[in-house]
């Protein structure tokens, strides 16, 4: 007699060929093959494992990660790309009639730019002229920058977490189990699920530093615990920059 396969190897595989063709249908609408999407999804994973690899090696973790060097730099290629981008999109949905869409698109583009500067101290290591007293006083950093600030320091680290957690979740949420379709023009606000490893990089790291404050835990490797977070920065940029790239692709389509 032919053995038959128990309900729940029969329900493991429905799960399975279920979550492929959620995955497929969300690639094909971002016009991506299936390599395309396994390798975006697959480069902050590598940046993330290479980077506590390399925190083995102290000296050259911090030349990577120190003010204006390798990490930060790369960073701000990413969003300064991001954020002409991002304007091309805002430009295309507005000729294209969407109007509140395109508008949207535009503050991002801005704001994407504005992070950009802030990176690079606005060029401050590039051209070397020293920080205001005023500034320099109230500035964590002693840099030209504004989200060092006092309490904006900390703003803008709950916003990293906020912004990367909606683009980690939303994906997951709003394609398997709300129904929307992506040809609704509002869901170019919700980044394709390939991207889920970019966004949920600083997000992961941002709570478990708020929840369990590992650096208390762990003093001998607080410089190490502290650096990575431009690790997982550099992961959110990734798919900042890769968000915009599909959106900018669609030419104002929705």
């Amino acid at each position: 007699m032919t053995a038959t396969p128990s309900t729940s190897k029969l329900t493991q595989r429905w799960t399975t060929r279920r979550a492929i063709s959620i995955l497929d249908d969300d690639l094909t609408s971002w016009n991506l093959m299936r390599r395309q999407g396994a390798i975006i999804a697959a480069v902050p994973l590598l940046i993330a494992v290479g980077m506590a690899i390399v925190s083995r090696h102290f000296e050259l973790f911090r030349w990577i990660s120190e003010e204006n060097h390798l990490l930060e730099w790369l960073q701000f290629l990413l969003l300064v790309a991001a954020s002409v981008l991002l304007a091309r999109s805002a430009r295309n949905h507005v000729r294209a009639g969407f109007w509140v869409i395109g508008g949207l698109f535009l503050l991002a583009a801005v704001g994407v730019f504005f992070v950009a500067g802030e990176e690079i101290a606005w060029g401050q290591q590039v051209f070397g002229w020293g920080t205001p007293e005023p500034l320099a006083e109230v500035n964590v950093q002693g840099e030209t920058t504004l989200h060092n600030i006092g309490a904006a320091h900390n703003l803008f680290i709950n916003l990293v977490m906020i912004g990367s957690g909606y683009a980690m979740i939303a994906p997951l949420m709003f394609s398997p189990f709300l129904g929307v379709h992506r040809r609704d023009i509002w869901y170019l606000l919700v980044p394709p699920l390939c991207l889920v490893p970019a966004f949920a990089m600083p997000f992961g790291y941002r709570f478990t530093r708020l929840l369990l404050t590992p650096e208390e835990h762990f003093p001998h490797a607080a410089y190490i615990i502290t650096k990575y977070s431009e690790t997982t920065e550099l992961c959110l940029y990734v798919g900042v920059f890769v968000f915009a790239v599909l959106l900018a692709r669609r030419r104002g389509r929705a």
